[in-house]
């Protein structure tokens, strides 16, 4: 079973420079486990999320709504407010926002300070190693 050494966030993004972005990003204070794809994310989110402390999603995987991914961390007991929206449509991020996910989401395109201030509004935090 896994058990991360540190805090974990899951990102699931398809545009994978701004998976390895985020990733590289956040390394350093957080354990990482990424998907790009519909079904890799429900599979990751179904073996994971009771270790996640939160989860950056994107609003559509390849033209597909991940609406139905916050409906199975929701089944599941996650915390919504832990799942931070990313979108660069507002309309999605609306809908993500508005089906339960944290009240402040991200924009696309984000800055980096951006990304670590709505964790941090979010009460997502680990010790800073840099």
């Amino acid at each position: 079973m896994f058990h991360p050494k540190k805090p974990l966030i899951l990102i699931i993004e398809d545009e994978l420079q701004i998976l390895r972005l985020l990733a590289g990003m956040l390394g350093n204070d957080f354990e990482i486990i990424t998907a790009s794809t519909f079904e890799e994310a429900a599979d990751v989110l179904c073996n994971n999320h009771m270790f996640a402390c939160a989860v950056l999603l994107d609003g559509n995987l390849h033209e597909v709504n991940t609406l139905p991914l916050v409906q199975l961390l929701e089944e599941a007991g996650f915390d919504l407010k832990k799942v931070i929206a990313m979108s660069g449509n507002p309309t999605m991020q609306e809908a993500l926002i508005n089906a339960g996910c944290f009240q402040e989401g991200l924009a696309k395109p984000f800055s980096g300070s951006k990304v670590w201030k709505v964790l941090e509004s979010a009460g997502i935090t680990a010790a800073r190693t840099t």
